[in-house]
């Protein structure tokens, strides 16, 4: 149904259709009689599972390894709808510690199945988010990603940070740690491995008992990804690989990444930079994802995002050392029921290799 319905909603601006969203999510959450009719509905019809999805990801028991990441529920109002959709975990924000209200853009590229944003970290402040997203579904696995507010030096951002894992403290299966925006005054990110050193030193100290991944960009250069996984080893951290790319901008970076948006559209949106996620992504992450679980020997917990849109593309993640993935795009351009179709198409692909369950087939194409 969704692929008559996509047209009408792309006739919306992308801010608009994702609105949009989130109040017909907080409806079908709601206790009205009609909401919980609609909503025994959605879990009917989304719903699928088998045994051969069920793992763990840092300890954490997943039904399956398909998660929604963070980005599309910034202050975690359709933590439920996502559940019953039929994910096996949700990553909501980016949180930071103040309220940010910066002006969010979305642009939609269908001929490359992708997707510009600049949401500017725009979120609603951890104590919002927690009074909020603490209503929602126990006893489903979220996670929690948490961004510096904009504009902070780098010490005031460190701060800025602790508070925000401080005050959701044993509330969240796992925190993630977004390093690679560039919100400093003066531009730096967390990705540069001395910072990030100092960043792990002070969450180490909070003594946390959650795990703790790191987010990373794929625009890192693969000797600052060794020196990151380097510093990230002492303080036994996951990671997720990857966020968007900000390298799309320039004419051969447009042609590296095969775009095939018109260079017209692409000049008008890249004046002022944003990520890109979405099938042009896919080698990209897939290859870093690669890198990294060589460089770890398969013995730290990684998620795989970027440029996942089938089922195909879901099992190679996991074959490239993914112990879980998580789907942002994908999701606008295939509906509500990308988690279903993931998750039928990936039992399938395991029952056509003679394979029981997702486990024996994470990082067999990296070693």
């Amino acid at each position: 149904m969704y692929q008559y319905i996509r047209p009408l909603l792309f006739c919306l601006p992308p801010r608009w259709a994702h609105a949009g969203a989130i109040r017909a999510a907080q409806y079908i959450q709601s206790e009205h009689t009609g909401s919980r009719f609609i909503r025994e509905h959605v879990k009917e019809r989304y719903e699928f599972s088998h045994p051969s999805l069920r793992t763990y990801l840092a300890g954490i028991q997943l039904d399956n390894p398909i998660g929604l990441a963070a980005g599309f529920d910034k202050n975690g109002r359709m933590i439920d709808t996502f559940h019953d959709l039929g994910f096996g975990f949700t990553e909501i924000g980016s949180v930071t510690a103040e309220l940010v209200r910066s002006t969010s853009e979305y642009f939609r590229l269908p001929q490359d199945r992708a997707l510009i944003n600049r949401a500017r970290l725009r979120n609603e402040g951890a104590f919002f988010v927690k009074e909020n997203s603490l209503l929602r579904t126990l006893g489903y696995p979220i996670g929690l990603n948490v961004a510096a507010t904009p504009g902070k030096t780098e010490q005031n951002a460190m701060d800025d940070m602790m508070y925000t894992i401080h005050l959701f403290d044993h509330h969240y299966r796992y925190i993630t740690l977004n390093v690679s925006c560039p919100n400093t005054t003066d531009g730096k990110t967390f990705e540069e491995p001395a910072v990030l050193d100092d960043l792990l030193a002070e969450v180490q100290k909070m003594r946390l008992n959650v795990p703790v991944f790191v987010k990373v960009s794929p625009d890192v250069e693969n000797d600052q990804l060794e020196r990151i996984v380097e510093k990230g080893g002492k303080y036994h951290v996951g990671y997720i690989i990857s966020n968007t790319t900000k390298e799309w901008i320039s004419d051969e970076q447009q042609k590296r990444l095969g775009l095939k948006t018109s260079a017209r559209k692409l000049g008008r949106i890249g004046k002022d930079g944003g990520g890109l996620s979405g099938l042009p992504l896919q080698q990209l992450a897939e290859e870093k994802l690669k890198f990294v679980y060589r460089l770890t020997q398969g013995n730290v917990p990684l998620i795989g995002v970027g440029g996942i849109i089938d089922a195909e593309s879901a099992y190679r993640r996991i074959k490239a050392g993914a112990t879980a993935i998580q789907i942002l795009t994908m999701l606008i351009y295939q509906g509500p029921g990308a988690a279903k179709m993931l998750k039928e198409g990936i039992v399938e692909l395991m029952q056509r290799d003679g394979v029981h369950s997702i486990n024996e087939i994470v990082g067999i194409d990296a070693r």
